[in-house]
């Protein structure tokens, strides 16, 4: 078994350019995500609400980093809509927009539902918590903000 680790090790340390499988695999979720983001947060633009929501349902389905898109809604209706009554509202953003809440409630409980999603996510706050994992996002972040402004 040390072996044939060790082999697996050395062709990746010998042949990067085997891992451009296992980068082109882990990127697709993330691209058709944004693809079904994109869509629902355009058919939510246009008024298609049912559209909007089956599009925000494949895109969570596909990464649950999309479970976002209503605070998009939110922030689009506060600082970018063109229609000067909801503008700076944020009580008026959120109003109109809680109908939204129901479908990341559907995805957190179908999450909590599935034993192995259930195991995973126990594993992953045993390493680390809400809080730190939100306070290393926000490093990261900051940290990224800073790289543009490098030359």
């Amino acid at each position: 078994m040390l072996a044939t680790t060790g082999i697996v090790v050395l062709l990746f340390a010998l042949h990067p350019v085997q891992t451009e499988t296992v980068t082109y695999i882990s990127g697709r979720s993330v691209s058709l995500a944004a693809l079904f983001g994109l869509l629902s947060f355009y058919a939510y633009l246009r008024s298609w609400s049912v559209t909007a929501v089956v599009f925000m349902m494949f895109a969570c389905g596909t990464k649950e980093t999309m479970l976002i898109l209503p605070l998009l809604f939110v922030l689009w209706r506060v600082f970018l809509e063109p229609r000067t009554e909801l503008v700076g509202s944020w009580r008026a953003a959120v109003a109109e927009n809680w109908r939204w809440v129901l479908p990341v409630g559907f995805f957190l409980l179908a999450a909590l539902a599935i034993p192995r999603y259930r195991g995973l996510a126990d594993t992953s706050l045993s390493i680390r918590s809400v809080v730190e994992n939100l306070l290393s996002q926000a490093h990261g972040v900051g940290w990224l903000g800073g790289q543009l402004l490098m030359p």
